[in-house]
């Protein structure tokens, strides 16, 4: 099964650095109605229907030990949990940081579904190792090395927007219904594993994780995205059309333009640049592209201005989603007595929570607002929540500021969209790769940071300042977004 791979335009204007270059045929086009490319919701579900399973069952995997995680590190490290839970973290995010877009640039070049089956297997070794050994410093240290939960994701959010590549405008909608999914499985879960014991919660998790790999193996299409190609060249009007050939000799239409260098503006009477110079210019950035998965993503991050903004942005507000998913627990069992079924429903209520944030919140601001407007409100109401968590102390005001984080859940399905509109089509690995080493780094780096001022203050008249000091690094994430050019929302 052969994919096509968009062409890439190179106008004769110079465009600002950043900016989304339309297709030539763009503005005389008309568009025709297709049925097959309907955007109604039925028809959304319709077509991600062999990948929302998988994205349900890996949201409920992770969830499902999240209710007794806080217990076995607080058997296992003792006083100092904070700050080992902040190390493991941190090595996980270090090494997530460096294999997330690889991996996700390797389901470019290959397969998506072949690698999926070699992350999900991974997966397995973790649980596994606790199973064998009984003790959690097994299924730690092996989490850190093998637990490619993020890689996964990012993988199956590239083939979604494989399935949408036809009109990226879509993306907002297509990301949020696939967090939803996960969302969805994040809330069902956490109820096992307060009421079963640790070694049948671990005993499932392989389970479901094997029903997944089986899943993937035997219903989930190839999304194959490699193809034979062949360099032709298409001037039309103003725009030079670098295109590329299918196994049919058919040149396949520019759907998003890649950002190249340049020529200079010649003025005047003066010779316009031959096309060998710009299929010279053109090569030098393109060949390393086909090369290896390191190089497509370095160059991937060297051509995009927006895309590079979009991932500081994200890993800024990581740093706080990362202290909350990873501390937050822990830090209500220590200071507020949270015991098991209180986590479990803090747990549903995000997952629950999530499930319409993503479908009814987020849609409906990027509908009325645009996707970046969208990603700013979602940044505000995550400002809003950090900064509530530092004050709240009663249960019910626990949930009260959880529940209205539904508001905030929107910042990776908007993030993700964003990051899928600055690259080509045949990029969406490498973009949504890069985007989950974002949150890999923010995991590696806020588990130590906030662990070490969790851990440093805990014993002090006001043991929440480390959400502060996360609601400014979501703070650090809006300024961010106003430096974003305005193609991104077209």
């Amino acid at each position: 099964m052969t994919a096509a791979v968009p062409s890439l335009a190179l106008p004769l204007d110079i465009p600002a650095e950043g900016t989304m270059i339309p297709s030539a045929n763009d503005a005389a086009a008309t568009p025709t109605p297709d049925l097959n490319v309907s955007f109604a919701g039925c028809t959304r579900l319709s077509r991600m229907r062999s990948l929302l399973p998988v994205i349900f069952m890996l949201g409920f995997t992770i969830a499902t030990p999240s209710s007794i995680i806080p217990y076995l590190q607080q058997n296992t490290f003792g006083n100092n949990v904070f700050l080992t839970t902040g190390f493991l973290a941190a090595a996980k995010g270090v090494l997530g940081f460096a294999y997330a877009p690889i991996i996700g640039s390797f389901s470019d070049t290959f397969c998506r579904k072949y690698v999926l089956l070699v992350t999900l297997s991974l997966n397995l070794i973790p649980y596994i190792s606790y199973l064998a050994t009984g003790n959690y410093w097994y299924y730690a240290a092996t989490n850190v090395l093998f637990g490619l939960y993020d890689p996964t994701m990012a993988v199956l959010m590239a083939a979604v927007a494989d399935l949408f590549r036809r009109d990226c405008r879509e993306h907002t909608e297509n990301f949020a219904v696939a967090s939803a999914v996960f969302f969805l499985g994040v809330g069902l879960a956490p109820f096992l594993g307060a009421f079963l014991s640790t070694t049948v919660t671990f005993i499932l998790c392989v389970a479901f994780l094997a029903s997944m790999i089986l899943g993937v193996a035997f219903f989930l299409p190839r999304f194959d995205t490699t193809t034979t190609t062949a360099a032709t060249l298409q001037p039309s009007g103003n725009v030079l059309t670098v295109g590329v050939v299918n196994d049919n000799d058919e040149p396949q239409p520019s759907e998003r333009s890649a950002l190249l260098p340049q020529p200079d503006v010649v003025s005047g009477d003066a010779p316009q640049p031959s096309a060998t110079a710009f299929v010279a210019q053109t090569a030098e950035i393109v060949a390393p592209v086909k090369a290896n998965a390191a190089s497509r993503t370095l160059v991937a991050l060297r051509l995009y201005k927006d895309l590079r903004l979009t991932i500081l942005l994200l890993f800024f507000n990581s740093l706080a989603e990362q202290m909350l998913d990873k501390l937050l627990l822990q830090y209500l069992q220590n200071n507020l007595n949270f015991g098991a079924t209180k986590q479990a429903i803090v747990i549903a209520i995000l997952g629950f929570g999530g499930v319409f944030g993503m479908v009814i919140v987020t849609t409906l601001l990027k509908r009325h607002s645009g996707p970046l407007r969208a990603l700013q409100v979602a940044l505000i109401a995550n400002v809003v929540i950090c900064s509530l968590y530092s004050f709240v102390t009663a249960p019910w005001a626990v949930y009260l500021t959880t529940a209205f984080s539904i508001v905030g859940m929107g910042v990776y399905p908007c993030a993700c969209a964003l990051a899928a509109r600055c690259v080509s089509p045949d990029a969406m690995g490498v973009a949504q790769g890069c985007a989950a080493a974002a949150r890999m780094a923010a995991a590696g780096v806020a588990p130590l940071l906030f662990g070490y001022i969790f851990q440093d203050t805990q014993s002090t008249a006001f043991p929440g300042i480390a959400f502060l000091v996360a609601a400014g690094c979501v703070a650090v994430a809006g300024v961010m977004t106003t430096f974003l050019s305005r193609a991104v929302e077209h």
